[in-house]
Order: structure tokens, then C-alpha cells, then sequence
């Protein structure tokens, strides 16, 4: 869409219903969906919907790695 000529607005380029997720989301997790669908980044919002930030991918993989392991028990 932004490729196109003329004047485009912001909702005709974006993406309807973009995903999002929670501070509280397990890192390791967030880490393995970019890697796994090539994300550079994800947004992060609260249940209302207000974005907080955005969790870059390097990040989510620097920090899943200091993580302890977790067992499947807790």
C-alpha cells in the first residue's frame, strides 16, 4: 500500500487487528513467536487496550536467556 501513488492514509496501509500482548506474558514465549514468524517486534498493551511499549526481539531473547529454567509443574 505505501507503494502506491498519491496520498494514503494510515488506516488504508496498516493491517486490520494487529496482535497484542500483555506485560506479564512469558518473555521465552514471546521470544519463540518473533523468531518463529521473523518479528522484529511486538506491542504491548494493557487489558483496556493502551499500548505500554514494545518488546523488541533482541531483547525478549537476551532476557529469555538469563531466565531460569521452568519446569512444566509450575
Amino acid at each position: 500500500e505505501l507503494g502506491t501513488e498519491g496520498d494514503v492514509s494510515v488506516e488504508q496501509a496498516m493491517r486490520p487487528g494487529p496482535s497484542t500482548f500483555r506485560p506479564n506474558d512469558d518473555v521465552g514465549k514471546l521470544a519463540g513467536l518473533m523468531a518463529d514468524r521473523d518479528l522484529p517486534s511486538l506491542p504491548i498493551t494493557t487489558n483496556e487496550g493502551v499500548l505500554v511499549g514494545l518488546l523488541v526481539r533482541e531483547d525478549a531473547e537476551r532476557a529469555a536467556g538469563e531466565q531460569p529454567e521452568k519446569s512444566d509443574n509450575e
